[in-house]
């Protein structure tokens, strides 16, 4: 892989990577992803490991006299929030990360 090389009077990579609202940019769009990231493992967690060691649990029936047990219901729950939590992403990637990037383009467009 080639060394990245800086022309010494040419520094516009260093004033925007340093600019406020480029740093701005990347510090939400970073919050969004380490939240939603530690929500999708968590629910993958709670299911990978819920039918590794409590099997048993897992496979009792939802109710008395029901023929459906709780793993399929806690599946469903699962998937629904792991569908939730993108949509979820995908809202806040489009009120809060796509304006920011928008208004760092228009900066450095300016700067430029």
């Amino acid at each position: 892989m080639p060394d990245v090389f800086i022309d010494s009077e040419n520094r516009e990579p260093l004033k925007i990577v340093g600019s406020e609202k480029f740093q701005l940019l990347v510090n939400t769009r970073n919050k969004i992803r380490f939240i939603l990231s530690t929500l999708t493992l968590l629910s993958h967690a709670f299911f990978v490991g819920g039918i590794a060691f409590y099997s048993h649990w897992f496979a009792q029936p939802i109710s008395t006299g029901s023929s459906i047990p709780r793993g399929i219901l806690y599946t469903v729950v699962v998937i629904v929030s792991l569908v939730f939590l993108e949509f979820v992403y995908l809202y806040l990637n489009k009120k809060y990360v796509e304006p920011l990037l928008k208004k760092t383009c228009m900066e450095v467009s300016k700067n430029a």
